[in-house]
């Protein structure tokens, strides 16, 4: 049997009324040794009641920043002091899992080959803006199931079809932490960090729609200014 064990982390600020879908597409993962931790990053509209439907589940643990940290402060909160587990999925606040087996399948392909350090799949994109249409993935098309890191990192540089989501990449926390994850505070900083993990080792990618990205006004991606872009392709 497969006991690696996999930390769902729910970094959120000001999404309430998109939390308890995240928390339960979470939980509802068919997973067996799972933990799901929701990072408030004292958020202004938290609704203690929100969860209150899942508070007796084990797996699952609600901590609260004192103080706003910042989005890629919370996310390394999440990930270098509050996972406990081996292997690490981000779920942003406002996102949601869409195959409750993903994390089972992720884990079965991980299992089938010990230098696979990164599953990744599709996710759909959710337009909040435009009556909340579903657009579906239009990347990732003729991938292997399994291959080389630097490989997927070349057809990356190479191709527009190509989208290494991050509200769908489970990667090993121990090597994530000591690539220094999420280093910059910058827009991309996920995607800065994940493609120096996948020059590494072996990347796994399974051909589902794992998850929903949810875009909107207030995502980060919308919102950029020329700062940022500056800062962003440094």
């Amino acid at each position: 049997a497969n006991t690696t064990m996999v930390s769902i982390l729910i970094p959120t600020y000001n999404q309430s009324r998109y939390l308890l879908q995240a928390v339960e597409s979470a939980l509802n993962q068919d997973y067996a040794h799972l933990e799901v931790i929701v990072c408030d990053d004292a958020s202004s509209d938290w609704d203690q009641g929100l969860l209150k439907t899942f508070v007796a589940d084990p797996r699952l643990r609600i901590h609260r920043n004192p103080h706003n940290l910042g989005r890629v402060k919370n996310y390394r909160q999440c990930l270098y002091e509050l996972a406990k587990l081996d292997w690490v999925l981000v779920l942003d606040g406002d996102d949601f899992l869409l195959d409750h087996a993903y994390v089972s399948k992720a884990m079965e392909i991980a299992a089938s080959d010990p230098d696979i350090a990164l599953v990744f799949s599709n996710a759909v994109r959710l337009y909040e803006d435009k009556g909340g249409i579903i657009v579906p993935c239009h990347e990732n098309k003729d991938l292997p199931q399994v291959m080389a890191g630097p490989d997927l990192f070349l057809k990356l540089a190479d191709t527009k079809m190509i989208s290494l989501f991050h509200n769908t990449a489970i990667y090993k926390k121990e090597k994530a932490v000591n690539l220094d994850f999420y280093r910059r505070d910058i827009i991309s900083s996920d995607w800065e960090s994940l493609h120096r993990y996948i020059l590494t080792g072996k990347v796994a990618f399974l051909n589902t729609n794992a998850s929903v990205w949810r875009i909107n006004q207030a995502s980060a991606t919308q919102n950029i200014s020329a700062q940022d872009r500056g800062s962003n392709l440094q």
